[in-house]
């Protein structure tokens, strides 16, 4: 055990690390008799299946008399509204780089066999900000979908959850759909400029109070944006293809020094960047 990482009303998690792997992980405690393990059981188990980079590991899961114990990836970053609130504004390239990782995501849900999972409850504080990855956390409430809506209990951020999901309605994937254009819309905000009209039209579609009004999949919802891209941003798609030379009249003078911080800044601002020395 290295530290506590947090209790919460009903359990205790802490940064461990693995003795013969060298590996950090989160150990999460859930005493039985909380009557909430059952429920984060089911995450687990959930969360077991899944195998997608941005979407948190399972590694184990043990019990004894008293707690049920899961060993789980250990995160280290900060929730996405945290991420905006210090960080006041990011890039173009960051924006549509956090757009397509969350597309993908919901992607990889919305296709998973042998039945697509719904999330149901997208907002900013379950993403987490890894550098320029995102995670996705808090499956407490997905659920596999079964080809037919389905009612659930009410649950939801009033913001960010669909209408029928707040009325109690049948909820299919269509659901997500409406909650990934209300983040990207809430995330377009901060952005160093300001969106083309051709967006706010993708995100009015994929917000329809109507399921029926939405995009049909997360992938074509995926395919508008970056026809947008193209579109409103060729810088974006341009910069990531070309080379960038760096050249200096005579040694010493700092080339090296300002090439490094130009590879360091893009990547930060969502395009990734190599530095290769061609001196000579």
């Amino acid at each position: 055990v290295i530290k506590s990482l947090g209790t919460g009303s009903f359990s205790q998690v802490y940064l461990v690390r693995h003795l013969s792997l060298e590996q950090e992980r989160a150990l999460k405690i859930l005493p039985k008799e909380s009557g909430l393990s059952s429920s984060e059981l089911l995450e687990a188990k959930l969360l077991r299946s899944f195998d997608h980079p941005a979407i948190p590991k399972i590694f184990d899961i043990e019990q004894d008399e008293s707690n049920f114990y899961l060993v789980e990836e250990y995160i280290d970053g900060e929730s996405l509204s945290y991420f905006l609130l210090h960080q006041q504004f990011i890039s173009q390239g960051l924006f549509f780089n956090f757009c397509e990782q969350l597309c993908d995501i919901f992607i990889y849900l919305h296709t998973f066999a042998p039945s697509p999972v719904i999330y149901r409850d997208l907002k900013p504080e379950h993403i987490i900000v890894c550098g320029n990855q995102i995670k996705l956390i808090d499956f407490g409430i997905a659920s596999f979908f079964t080809g037919s809506g389905k009612n659930y209990q009410i649950y939801g951020t009033m913001d960010f959850a669909a209408p029928e999901a707040l009325n109690g309605l049948p909820v299919t994937p269509s659901a997500d759909v409406y909650g990934l254009g209300k983040v990207l819309q809430y995330l377009s905000s901060y952005t160093t400029e300001p969106c083309s009209t051709i967006f706010q039209t993708i995100i009015q579609k994929a917000t329809a109070y109507d399921a029926a009004d939405r995009y049909e999949t997360v992938r074509l919802f995926k395919e508008a944006l970056e026809q947008d891209l193209k579109t409103a941003c060729p810088s974006v798609s341009h910069l990531t293809i070309k080379n960038i030379s760096v050249f200096g009249s005579k040694p010493g003078i700092g080339t090296t020094h300002i090439a490094i911080a130009l590879a360091s800044t893009l990547t930060a601002n969502g395009y990734p960047a190599v530095y290769t020395e061609r001196n000579g």
